[in-house]
């Protein structure tokens, strides 16, 4: 081996690289097992309650088990009083800022679980595309029609919240989101 230079590697350089190799296999065989762990889930036949509300979400089209996994890992396994405090752990809820006459929002708080934050976000965008006829979707559309992209990326944190307590539901109660489809049996 040489360097860009044409001479060659110095030493050490090899030995580094070949440690670095070996680092990557190791992480490579770790995240191996842990998608083997992520997945033996859909196939538990008695899972605990955390692996059932995976089974039931990863069943609605437009979510995989990645994404199921996130939600209940990191928020559907805890106690919440009601759909605002939901809302507020993920970081979802409006920041309104009021001094003396002036009254304006300032946007999401960010002050909540960065990954599920993250997670539904995404979700919402898959949401419309996966989910189309479902009341979300609807609700989305018609705030956002006639406006510019800029508004869409706005209130599509706005309907990252209301999927998120209707997963919420869903996953807790068994209730359907009104619309939504189920992936077809195999």
């Amino acid at each position: 081996m040489r360097t860009a230079l044409g001479t060659p590697l110095p030493p050490h350089a090899h030995a580094k690289i070949s440690r670095l190799l070996d680092r990557l296999d190791l992480v490579r065989a770790q995240i191996g097992s842990l998608e083997q762990e992520r997945d033996a889930v859909l196939e538990h036949n008695a899972p605990d309650r955390a692996g059932e509300m995976i089974q039931q979400l990863a069943r609605l089209s437009g979510i995989g088990v990645q994404s199921a996994t996130v939600l209940v890992r990191e928020a559907f396994v805890r106690k919440f009083a009601n759909s605002k405090a939901l809302g507020s752990y993920a970081g979802l809820t409006a920041t309104p800022y009021s001094s003396g006459g002036t009254e304006r929002e300032q946007g999401i708080s960010k002050a909540g679980n960065r990954r599920l934050r993250t997670v539904m976000v995404e979700l919402a965008w898959l949401w419309q595309r996966y989910q189309p006829g479902s009341a979300e979707v609807a609700w989305f559309r018609e705030r956002v029609s006639g406006t510019g992209a800029r508004m869409r990326k706005v209130m599509v944190v706005a309907l990252a919240r209301k999927l998120l307590i209707a997963l919420w539901r869903f996953a807790a109660q068994g209730v359907i989101p009104g619309g939504a489809v189920m992936k077809p049996a195999f």
